[in-house]
């Protein structure tokens, strides 16, 4: 057989190989989400603050015509400067996570302070210093905390608020940033429809330097109040601080970002890259070889 033929064969073979691995990545259904919405604390957090912070985060929609399998939220703090307190994580939302009616949704709950409906305290076993893993609606009881790292689902309609408590931890240096993520849909819950699946809400602080080292008292503001209408968007309603005569302080959320995608679109360019460096490779071999052999016979 001529090196001719065995090359045709060789590269006829990657050929088919690189079309098989394409169509069976390519069907694997991408996971994309809304935009990331990102809202940077333009006040500085003290380094010696001795008051909590305290961030409100809506999730669920209210125009949701499915209920949400595997809907576990998730929230992460990327800089020890601030941590979590895990007894102060609460879930506010209206109306039984287990009702049958879904034409008439419950109230949505509002996501700031001046919310007065019932709230569920959620299990310290959840939380930990720099991580929150939680069944949204898995807690249940009014007079105890509660709660799972998993839930069955999210009813069709439902809305709710988480009220987030933050620490700054001790030792917390000066000038860093640190970025709350609240990844509403963390377990990517084959129920969203993938132009509706929840994007992430990031809010962006900074750990500015100690107002007064000897007594570890600081005037700045006393909670950072954020809610968000919908599930895709976060807005900053206020700031308070202590008294409340002083003035409010505004943050500015920085644009959408693009959306983000996970999924068989990606794995399919990686791999047809890695095959066209394979065929490209061998049909080099081949050549080389055939080259070397008609060399030597014309000597």
């Amino acid at each position: 057989m001529s090196h001719t033929n065995i090359f045709n064969k060789i590269l006829s073979s990657c050929f088919v190989f690189a079309l098989a691995i394409t169509t069976v990545f390519s069907s694997i259904p991408a996971q994309a989400r809304l935009a990331e919405v990102v809202t940077n604390v333009s006040t500085p957090i003290a380094a010696d603050r001795s008051t909590p912070l305290t961030v409100y985060l809506a999730y669920g929609s209210l125009t949701s015509d499915t209920d949400i399998v595997n809907a576990v939220g998730r929230l992460t703090l990327n800089n020890p400067s601030l941590q979590f307190v895990n007894t102060a994580f609460e879930d506010f939302y209206f109306g039984d996570p287990n009702r049958a009616d879904s034409v008439n949704p419950p109230q949505q709950p509002t996501c700031n302070s001046t919310y007065s409906g019932p709230r569920y305290a959620v299990s310290a076993s959840l939380i930990s210093t720099n991580s929150i893993t939680y069944g949204l609606q898995s807690a249940r009881n009014t007079t105890a905390p509660s709660g799972a790292s998993t839930v069955d689902r999210l009813r069709e309609k439902a809305t709710g608020c988480l009220r987030v408590t933050m620490a700054v931890s001790p030792g917390a240096t000066p000038g860093a940033t640190v970025r709350l993520t609240f990844d509403e849909d963390s377990l990517l819950s084959t129920s969203y429809a993938e132009q509706s699946r929840p994007g992430l809400q990031i809010i962006n602080f900074t750990i500015g330097p100690a107002v007064n080292p000897v007594s570890s008292v600081s005037s700045v503001a006393s909670s950072v109040a954020v809610s968000s209408v919908t599930s895709s968007a976060v807005v900053v309603s206020s700031v308070t601080s202590v008294p409340r005569s002083s003035a409010v302080v505004t943050t500015t959320p920085t644009p959408p970002t693009q959306l983000a995608r996970t999924g068989g679109l990606e794995v399919v360019t990686v791999l047809g890259g890695i095959a066209g460096l394979i065929i490209g490779f061998i049909g080099f071999k081949v050549y080389k070889r055939r080259i070397s052999k008609v060399d030597l016979t014309n000597k």
